[in-house]
């Protein structure tokens, strides 16, 4: 059975580009549907790519892209994140003091 747990998308690159994703948990495995879309000269967008190694990307697109996957390793590996987050809080008291 598929869970949702997020999904949204938003217009990039003064809306040349939208950018949709979709976090969902199947069968206990958290997984995540990104996809790009251009939009045409009708002024519909139009799917452009699955592939964040799509050469024809343009590269902030790209870093939006890898945003989004490190963004679901959140909900996959919720204990790992708040240890390399309490991990980093701790490097900074460390440098402020």
């Amino acid at each position: 059975m598929l869970k949702t747990i997020e999904k949204t998308s938003w217009i990039s690159d003064n809306g040349k580009w939208k950018i949709y994703y979709h976090i969902f948990e199947q069968d206990g495995l958290i997984q995540a549907d990104i996809t790009v879309f251009k939009l045409n000269s009708r002024g519909k967008y139009d799917y452009f790519t699955s592939n964040l190694y799509d050469e024809k990307l343009p590269k902030y697109v790209k870093g939006e892209f890898e945003a989004i996957r490190h963004y679901v390793d959140v909900f996959r590996y919720p204990k790992k994140v708040k240890e390399q987050t309490d991990e980093v809080k701790e490097i900074v008291e460390d440098l402020m003091n």
